[in-house]
């Protein structure tokens, strides 16, 4: 069983090639015109475009050649050997996680000399791994409507993801189960996983991805923690210069009020979105150093409808209306009766609520009603990024990536309040830095060092000075003290700092038919959480069994279960 074990071990090294989660690699074979294997043949490896080889390898014992380690990217390849006529095979695309399978390269005899160019190299059949992934480019979707040029979105268009009642999952996985890496190094949330695919804290465009891969199964093992893979790379710069620019706009301009909207009275929703920005990228040095830049801008100016709960004038003097058993409508003041005043403290709530009803959407209809209007809800952001690759031999290669984003969302739906703009915003943004030295000591060997950060932080931000004590809304579960939503928002401050540090090492070494690979990863994640809740005293309202003030059945024609919900309130 032990020579088994280790048997299971050696073959799993030596069919496996080595696949970080950011870059990707070349393998094919070099034949004759009889078919057998050409060894010592030399490989060149060349960028679109280029003049000089930024990488070269010689074919092993079998005629093969395993080119590890590349980023993703379309390469030319030249093969010669002394007695053979060389040949050139153009467009071989490299995806990130993967590796691409060239289709034999047929070498002829060298009666004359002259090069055989094949224009585009027809994809094989993938027999190096049995692994189930899909690659999508930046050229297929830049031209798409993706909403909000959101990469996340385009997650769901692969096989094997899907949204159901929940968050986006793999193959029906947990969440948590996904990792997402962007040049190697994992952005998610990874304070909280439970939506790992939906919120990613940098909230990468498309400007910034030059391609994501999906593996849904049989990941290879150097692609790291996870049971599925999501892998993303950023743009590089290639021997030409290339640029564009964008600007989107989306407004309400021509849409119509929502039928609650125009029920209540209230103006149409404010929309308007404009996302504009550029890109540009080539050489600093053709086949030796190249740049790409990227900036991106997203304004959305838009407001929403919401609506809270109100006193009608009558019961914000204490007066109850309610309907007896007979149907008749009937009203009774509650302070009047036990001979009381408005507390000060309910009454500073009640002055600071709109005395207007314009919804039936809240409310009971006789002491309670709806206060409809429409709050602020706009977003800032801003995406920063660079990348630089410099070849600098064909055994030293040198990449770097850095991302700057800034997020600032105001939060509607948390906290109380009625004003236009929410006394509570996310305040976001993010650093993010990938390094790699891609180091070939001799065409078997090849070892990728790659390291880096993504740091995030994340504020729950309050506007205005935090009260002296809260007023609970629900202190008790079998009543609720205030019939009205309170104008004091009690949300209070909180957010977490998230940093995620990355390094990793991957070796490939190729000898005869066998590549072994083998290498390091490790992956360190810092939280440092902070929460104000808890911080101000707050008082719940009820009504005590020694209280000296109350009703008895036969007080009035009402139940004495209204009359003491609305005794607490006011």
């Amino acid at each position: 069983m032990r020579n088994f074990a280790a048997l299971a071990v050696v073959s799993l090294l030596v069919t496996s090639s080595a696949l970080a989660q950011a870059v990707g690699g070349i393998a094919g074979t070099v034949i004759d015109p009889s078919g057998a294997p050409i060894p010592g043949a030399k490989v060149d490896l060349y960028l679109t475009g280029g003049q000089t080889p930024v990488i070269s390898t010689v074919t092993t014992s079998a005629g093969e050649f395993h080119i590890a380690s590349l980023r993703a990217a379309v390469y030319d390849i030249k093969v010669e050997r002394a007695g053979f006529n060389p040949v050139a095979v153009a467009r071989i695309g490299v995806d990130p996680a993967s590796e691409t399978s060239v289709p034999p390269i047929k070498l002829e005899l060298a009666s004359t000399r002259q090069t055989i160019d094949v224009t585009e190299a027809v994809p094989s059949v993938q027999v190096n791994s049995s692994e189930v992934s899909t690659t999508v480019t930046q050229q297929q979707i830049e031209n798409l409507p993706v909403l909000d040029r959101q990469i996340s979105n385009l997650f769901l268009t692969q096989a094997g993801v899907s949204e159901g009642k929940g968050p986006a999952t793999v193959d029906g996985l947990r969440t948590s189960l996904t990792n997402l890496t962007l040049d190697g190094v994992n952005i998610q949330d990874n304070y909280i996983r439970t939506n790992g695919l939906d919120f990613l804290p940098n909230k990468l465009t498309i400007g910034q991805v030059q391609e994501l891969t999906v593996n849904t199964s049989n990941g290879n093992p150097s692609l790291g923690l996870g049971a599925a893979q999501i892998s993303l790379t950023t743009p590089s710069g290639t021997n030409q210069l290339h640029g564009n620019g964008y600007w989107y706009n989306r407004n309400s301009a021509l849409a119509a009020n929502t039928w609650f909207n125009n029920e209540a009275g209230v103006a149409k929703p404010f929309l308007n979105l404009n996302q504009l920005g550029g890109s540009v990228g080539g050489p600093i040095k053709k086949d030796r150093l190249f740049f790409y830049v990227n900036y991106e801008a997203y304004r959305l100016r838009q407001s929403q409808l919401d609506t809270n709960t109100v006193l009608t004038p009558s019961a914000r003097q204490g007066i109850l209306t309610y309907v007896d058993p007979a149907g008749v409508t009937r009203q009774f003041n509650v302070l009047q009766a036990q001979h009381l005043s408005i507390d000060p403290a309910v009454q500073a709530l009640l002055n600071a609520t709109p005395m207007t009803i314009n919804s039936n959407q809240q409310g009971d209809g006789l002491n309670t009603g709806g206060y409809a209007f429409n709050a602020r809800a706009n977003e800032t952001r801003d995406n920063v990024t660079g990348r630089v690759d410099y070849y600098l031999s064909q055994k030293q290669i040198f990449s770097g990536t850095y991302i700057w984003n800034r997020d600032t969302v105001d939060r509607p739906d948390l906290g109380n309040f009625y004003t236009a703009a929410p006394p509570v915003t996310n305040d976001d943004h993010s650093h993010f830095l990938s390094a790699s030295w891609r180091w070939t000591p001799t065409p078997r060997l090849t070892n990728e060092l790659r390291g880096g950060f993504n740091i995030a932080p994340g504020a729950f931000d309050v506007a205005g000075k935090q009260p002296a004590y809260f007023i609970d809304n629900n202190a008790f579960n079998d009543i609720s003290p205030l019939l009205f939503t309170s104008p004091v928002n009690t949300f209070l401050p909180q957010g977490r700092a998230t940093n995620t540090y990355s390094l990793q090492d991957n070796v490939s070494y190729t000898r005869g038919r066998h590549s072994l690979s083998f290498g390091y990863q490790s992956q360190w994640i810092h939280t440092s959480p902070y929460d104000f809740g808890g911080t101000v005293p707050t008082y719940g309202l009820s009504i005590s069994a020694n209280s000296p003030y109350g009703f008895s059945v036969g007080d009035s024609n009402s139940s004495r279960a209204y009359l003491g919900s609305s005794e607490a309130a006011c």
